[in-house]
C-alpha cells in the first residue's frame, strides 16, 4: 500500500459527488468500493471489508464527507487516523444529553422484566431505544459484554440513572465505572476487578493507555502500599483519559 497517498479535500470532495448515492455530504457503504477506485486508493478486499464493517456498526451505514477529507488527508498516519476515528464516533454520539433520574426510572419500569429495582439484558435495547439514547452497535456489543460478565446480565437501575445522569461527560462516566470496578466493596482494584473494569473503560475511550495491571499498580499506588485504593485509581484513569 506505499503506493497511497495524503489527499486533498478538492480530491476527497470531488470522487464523492460523482458517486450515485451521494446526499446530504455523505454517501452509502454500497458506494465505498467505487469511491475507492474513483480516489485510486488501493487496499485489500480484507481491508475493505473491515471498513465497510465499521461504517455499517459505527457509522449507521453511512461515509461522510468530512470524515472522508479528515481520514484521507493523513491516510499514511496510523496514529492520525485512530485520532480522527474516536473523534468522529464522539461526533456521531454528540446529540446525546444527560437524563433526570425520573425520565430513566420511567423508562426502567416500562420494561418487560422490571423488578427489584433491575431489568435484564436482555431489555437493554428497548430500554435505550425508549430513553431516546443511540450508540453504536460497536458500544452496545461492549455494553452486553461488560453487564453479562460483570453484573449477571442484570442492569441496576440506581446504577444507570448515575451514569446518564453525566452520560456527556466521559470523565464523570470514568469516575463511575471506576468505581464500579471494586465488587466485593474493600474500597481497592484487585487484578480481576481491573481487567473487567478496562473493558467498559475501553467503550467510552478506545484511546486510553492499555497497560497490564503491574503497570497499572506501579503507576497509580501514589502511596507505594503495593495496592491501589478506587481514590488512586479514579485519579491514574482520569489522567490518562483523552482530554
Amino acid at each position: 500500500m506505499a503506493q497511497n497517498r495524503r489527499y486533498s479535500k478538492e480530491e476527497v470532495e470531488h470522487a464523492f459527488k460523482k458517486m450515485p448515492s451521494f446526499s446530504d455530504d455523505a454517501i452509502d457503504i454500497a458506494d465505498v468500493g467505487d469511491f475507492l477506485k474513483k480516489m485510486a486508493y488501493t487496499c485489500t478486499q480484507e481491508q475493505l471489508d473491515g471498513y465497510i464493517k465499521h461504517l455499517r456498526d459505527c457509522h449507521d451505514s453511512k461515509f461522510t464527507m468530512d470524515f472522508g477529507i479528515a481520514a484521507f488527508g493523513v491516510i499514511d498516519d496510523t496514529k492520525e487516523l485512530m485520532r480522527i476515528n474516536v473523534t468522529m464516533l464522539d461526533k456521531d454520539m454528540a446529540h446525546n444529553r444527560r437524563f433526570s433520574n425520573l425520565e430513566v426510572e420511567v423508562a426502567f419500569k416500562k420494561m418487560p422484566t422490571f423488578t427489584d429495582n433491575k431489568i435484564d439484558l436482555s431489555d437493554m435495547d428497548a430500554f435505550l431505544k425508549t430513553l431516546g439514547y443511540t450508540c453504536s452497535k460497536e458500544q452496545m456489543d461492549g455494553y452486553k459484554e461488560y453487564i453479562r460478565d460483570s453484573y449477571n446480565g442484570k442492569l441496576v437501575l440506581e446504577d444507570v440513572t448515575a451514569a446518564f445522569a453525566v452520560i456527556d461527560d466521559a470523565k464523570e462516566i470514568m469516575k463511575i465505572h471506576v468505581v464500579a470496578m471494586d465488587k466485593d466493596k474493600n474500597g481497592f482494584i484487585d487484578e480481576a476487578e481491573f481487567k473487567s473494569g478496562v473493558k467498559v473503560l475501553l467503550i467510552h475511550d478506545p484511546s486510553l493507555n492499555k497497560i497490564d495491571y503491574a503497570k497499572f499498580v506501579q503507576e497509580a499506588d501514589t502511596n507505594k502500599d503495593g495496592k491501589v485504593s478506587i481514590a488512586e485509581a479514579v485519579e491514574w484513569f482520569c489522567k490518562n483519559a483523552k482530554k
